[in-house]
Parts: structure tokens; sequence; C-alpha cells
């Protein structure tokens, strides 16, 4: 999705120009997984004691910093040297820092290896780098930088840079590009004129300004974490949100794979959506699945159940991370939905069952009450008036409106249990089909709430009398699962557990239509199961309204599959990373707390159906009026805030001028 790139016309010119391109390393062609390079030290530790099973007496990151340091004032007192080595740096560990010779020498050869693993091309530079080279163009690299030019070799080489003329370091040259010195050293090695090398770099003082002072043409790149910074990602420039490894690795991956490029055109829905699953969904996805796995091993699972919708996309992130642990489970995609499973399960029209029936938040008429179960009410009328409507077109609204309609639905007992054995028998042949009744101990994985999925898949089961034990995995769930649970319903949450803790709680219900957004599968609702030519198949909803709001979270969930692949590369390289649960939640709350104006658009713009059985209420999650229309009517935007899901999204577009002058 970000590949497709564009490059800067003025970039093309100044390219067509000259013969020799001239590209920056770190920060420019190669960019690393931690926020900031020091960021890395850090994991010193970590690393040190995973390969000799105890931890460094000292804080690396501290002293190493200070290292450099000391080693770049003594090159200048003691010889005028502008630039040092990896060699100086840990000389200076030794000789300043008590630290033993050989103990020096394992950590250089550490952070060498850090190093290696720690760095990636630059997608934007390295499209660009590609670009030069089909276009005949000669490429050189060219940096200040301390490290062994057979470490630089191989970053570049391992991240495809491998066609190139030269590599000018400043700690071989002994010379830099801040004072000028390199860029003379390759304008005499190319035995060109200045002005037909492009030179191109992070840095305005070093790559832009000494490298014109030297006659070169010249391309200033911004890094992508000073991109990032002035797009508002992160509040300080220059340092990490905090010390945590795992964060800088999380703020790196965002920085590094949605701040690259150069250009600050609009942005279109599909690249809104991509950027939001890439940013804000998929750690929450990683994150996740690895407990559901963790927690399914921790329990003997013999399988788990991915419920449509919500585990459709867990389930394929599952696909992605269940290689990675000795016993997961396998698992399946299960159909599934409330209509699907609870008419099935009537046998009779007692309070719990009528309590389904009448179920529901949105204002709907005798009619749509009766089609979402699969009557037709034009059969009914009789029943419908002995009930005490005047007809099918009545609104069920007040406390004597619902008491008529449990009445109704008594009076259609016989059919309603009619209906729900033929559905029950089919249910059955696709439950076994699924070869559940073959196993004993099963787990179901949905986004959650109020476990009623689990509770109902459990009640079939006792219909047909089926001992199979389940266990319900879920993002989380509200205190009324907790009524479920004390019935003997096995289930566990990741973020919240019946409303506990009350902080990730009241995350989830900022929005949680938002949230089961990002989670929506590519189809419709389960209504019922039918028998075709012998097999069992799904009846899905078929809602014209739904296939915007799919295409969406298809390209959100792409871009969160994006981020989880490169996540996993990096898992891959040092394989002890900690993801704390604050940091996981901490995207999407920024979002639901605190939005900008774009996200409160496209996130305010997406309805929400309430309903089942393909019988639906629409609303916008947070669409608000124009000042216009509450200038004639001030109770719009009160009527509008108190039905609106994301009511901070609402506020957030209302009182923006552009929500009221995008249209004119």
């Amino acid at each position: 999705m970000t590949g497709n790139f564009s490059i800067p016309d003025d970039l093309i010119r100044l390219i067509q120009r000259a013969r020799y391109i001239s590209f920056d390393i770190f920060d420019t062609a190669i960019v690393r997984i931690v926020q900031m390079p020091a960021d890395l030290f850090s994991l010193m530790d970590k690393y040190y004691k995973n390969i000799n099973c105890k931890s460094l007496p000292f804080d690396f990151k501290t002293i190493r910093t200070d290292a450099e340091k000391k080693a770049r004032e003594l090159a200048w007192l003691n010889s005028g040297a502008v630039e040092i080595t990896l060699e100086d740096i840990y000389e200076c560990l030794t000789n300043y820092y008590n630290i033993d010779i050989q103990t020096a020498g394992l950590l250089k050869q550490f952070e060498i290896e850090l190093e290696t693993k720690a760095c990636k091309k630059n997608d934007f530079i390295y499209f660009l780098y590609q670009y030069c080279l089909s276009h005949g163009k000669g490429v050189v690299f060219v940096s200040d930088m301390y490290l062994p030019i057979a470490c630089v070799k191989r970053i570049l080489e391992d991240n495809g840079y491998s066609q190139y003329r030269n590599i000018y370091l400043s700690s071989v040259h002994k010379t830099t590009k801040s004072n000028g010195g390199l860029y003379k050293q390759l304008i005499k090695d190319l035995s060109c004129r200045p002005h037909e090398i492009l030179h191109i770099g992070d840095n305005y003082d070093s790559d832009i300004k000494m490298a014109q002072r030297n006659g070169l043409l010249t391309y200033y790149y911004e890094k992508c974490r000073d991109r990032a910074y002035k797009r508002g990602f992160y509040k300080s420039k220059g340092v990490s949100f905090n010390s945590d490894f795992e964060e800088s690795v999380y703020n790196a991956l965002i920085i590094n794979k949605l701040y690259a490029f150069p250009d600050n055109k609009q942005v279109n829905d599909d690249l809104f959506w991509y950027r939001f699953g890439y940013r804000y969904a998929g750690l929450l996805f990683y994150a996740f699945t690895t407990w559901i796995i963790e927690q399914a091993i921790n329990d003997k699972i013999e399988k788990l159940f991915f419920l449509s919708r919500d585990g459709y996309i867990v389930k394929r992130v599952y696909d992605i991370l269940s290689g990675l642990f000795k016993n997961a489970p396998p698992s399946e995609y299960m159909y599934a939905s409330r209509r699907a499973l609870n008419i099935p399960g009537i046998v009779e029209m007692d309070e719990k069952t009528l309590d389904f029936l009448v179920s529901g938040t949105s204002t709907l008429s005798v009619e749509q009450f009766l089609k979402r179960i699969g009557l037709d009410p034009i059969k009914y009328m009789s029943k419908i008036k002995n009930a005490g409507f005047s007809g099918k077109d009545d609104k069920i609204i007040t406390g004597k409106d619902y008491g008529r309609l449990r009445r109704l639905f008594v009076l259609l007992a016989e059919d309603i249990k009619r209906i729900a054995e033929v559905e029950r028998d089919v249910l059955f042949s696709y439950l076994n089909d699924l070869g559940i009744f073959n196993l004993k101990n099963i787990g179901l994985v949905d986004i959650g709430w109020h476990g009623t999925l689990q509770q109902s898949i459990k009640n079939i089961f006792r219909l047909y009398g089926k001992d199979v034990n389940i266990t319900g995995y879920y993002l989380g769930t509200w205190q009324k699962a907790e009524e479920i649970y004390k019935e003997g319903h096995n289930m566990r949450a990741y973020l919240c557990e019946f409303g506990r803790p009350e902080e990730y709680h009241n995350i989830l219900k900022r929005c949680v239509e938002i949230f089961e957004f990002l989670f929506t599968g590519p189809h419709g609702s389960v209504i019922k199961f039918e028998k075709t030519s012998g097999k069992v198949i799904p009846i899905l909803e078929k809602n014209d309204f739904e296939l915007s709001k799919i295409k969406k979270a298809e390209v959100l969930q792409k871009g969160a599959l994006d981020f989880i692949k490169e996540f996993m590369k990096v898992i891959n390289h040092f394989g002890f990373l900690d993801i704390p649960k604050d940091l996981v939640i901490k995207p999407i709350k920024t979002v639901l707390e605190n939005p900008t104006y774009e996200e409160a658009l496209q996130l305010g713009d997406l309805e929400h159906a309430e309903g089942f059985g393909n019988v639906y209420v629409r609303r916008f999650i947070a669409n608000p009026p124009r000042f216009s229309e509450v200038f004639f009517n001030p109770f719009k935007y009160i009527s509008g805030y108190k039905q609106a899901f994301w009511r901070i999204g609402y506020r957030k577009r209302f009182f923006s001028w552009k929500h009221h002058f995008s249209k004119l």
C-alpha cells in the first residue's frame, strides 16, 4: 500500500542533471528499528544476559554514550582529529570506566551484531536508489560514521544496496562531511565536476550546506522521525516516549513506515485506512493473538474455533503467529451469530426465550421483530391484533408496547418452535461437519463483551447430549458476562475481564463500535444455515451499506498485517520483547480520546448497524450537524450528541471549521 511511491518533481529534475547520486547512509538510506540510535544500547544488557546468562554490572547505555563523547574529546585534544572509530570508543570504556578488555571486546562484538540486526532499508530511499540505477546513474554512499566499513557494507548489502561505486566513511578517511573533507575526496575519486554529483541526506548542515559549499547539487531528505514530530506523532523532539525498548521499537516501525514520504500530498481514503491499521490495530491484533495462543496451550485446548465475523482477522493473525509456538492448537473459522445460534436453541417459550426475542436497543416495528426471526407478518395479522396492536407497523417504544410484543410471541410459540426445530437440525449438521463433537476441550475466540454466543453454543450441545468443554477467549468482557461465567462457562479476557480493570474497560467503552469495526470480517452476519446438495452452508446477510465498511476494514487489516510481519522480523532477531498492555492499548486510546480531525471524520462517517436477522437500524458513529442547521434548531446538536456512539469524535468534528466549510 505505501510502496506505491512517487518521486517529487524537483527531485527528478535534480537526478536528471546529475551523473552521480550520493546517498547519506544512516537516517536516509538506512533506518533503525529503534526510535533513537542510543535506544539500541538499552537492549545490550538483555542481549548480554541472553548470551551469558548474567546481567551486566553497569548501565551500558549511559557509559557507552559517555565513552563516545570522551573519545571525541580525546581525539580532538590529542591530534586534532574530527572523527573516531568504534575501537576508540571501546578503548575509552576500558581506560576510563574500569571495564576489562575481555568484556569490552565482547560488548563491541555484540554492538556490531546489534547494529547489523537493527538496521533496515528506508523503503522510499530504496525505491529512489533503484530509480537512479535504472536511469544509468552512478551511486555512492557517504556517511559520518564510526562503525567499521565491513559492518557498514554488510548493513547496506543485507538491505539490498548491493550496486554502488564506493562507500565513503569518516572513520576510514579521517575526515567528515561536516567539515567538507569527504566531499572533496568524493569529487577527486569520481574525477568529475562537483555539480555533476547530487547528494541526498537528512542533516541540513553537513548534507546540504557543506555539500553546496563544495559545489554539489543537494536534496534535503528530512529524517523520518523529524517529519513524524512535525506531524504530531510524538511530543518531544529527539527523545523517545520513554526508555522502554519495546515502545522504541513500536515507535520506529510507525515512523519509518508512515513518515518516509518527502511530500505532503492529500491522503486518499485507502491510504488513510492502511495507515490507521498499521499504526493503531497491528500491535493490538498481535498482542491479543499471542495471548490467545499462550492461554490455549496452557489450557490444553484441542482446537480453537474463531467465531464469525469478529474472529476473522484474529484467525488470520493466528495462522501467521501460531507456527512460532510449540503445541499451538489447530484452528478453524466457525460461522456463528446471535440469530443463527439462539433461534435453533428455542424449545420452550419461557421468559429467557422471550427476553431474547424482544431484545435490542433500536426502535423497531412489529413487522421488523417478526421478520428478523423468519416470520411473515402478513400471515399473522389477526394474532398481531389479538396481542393489542393496531397493525404490523406499530413501533415498539414503551414498556406497554414490549408487554404486547411478549404476548404476541406467546401466541406465535408453536410456529417459532417449528422454525427452531428445522434450523436446529441443520445447525447440528454444521457443527458435526466441523468435527466439534469428536473433541473434549475446545476454545472459542471472539471479540467478547457478554459471552452470550458461548452460552448459546453450549446450550445447543446440551440439547443433543454432547459433553464438550468450552473455554472462551475474548478481547474484553463486561460485568454481565460474570453471570454466565458463574453458570459454569469458562472464559478469559485479554484487556478487561468482567469489566476489570476499570481503566481498560473504560477505554473499550469509549466506543465499542470502533473496536468492532477493527475486527470486522469480509462478509455479512450469519442469518441461519441451510443444507444444499448434502452440504451445510451459512446464509449470510447481503447489505449494500456494509460493502463500503467492509472494504475499509479490509484495507485497515492489510495495514495491521503488514505491521505484524515487520514486528515479527524484530522478534525473530531479538526474541525477547515483552509487550505490556499499556503499550498495546495506548495508540488506539489516543485516537478515542484525542483524535485528529481526519480521524474523527473518517471514523465518524462509519455506519454502525444494530440488530440481527437482516433487520437493522443504521446510525453514524459520529456525524454532527453543521452550524447552519444548529442555528435554526439548537436541539439538533444535543439530540445528535446523545445518539452518537463516539461523543468525543462528534465534538471534535462539530467544533472544527473544516467540518462546516468542507462542502462550500
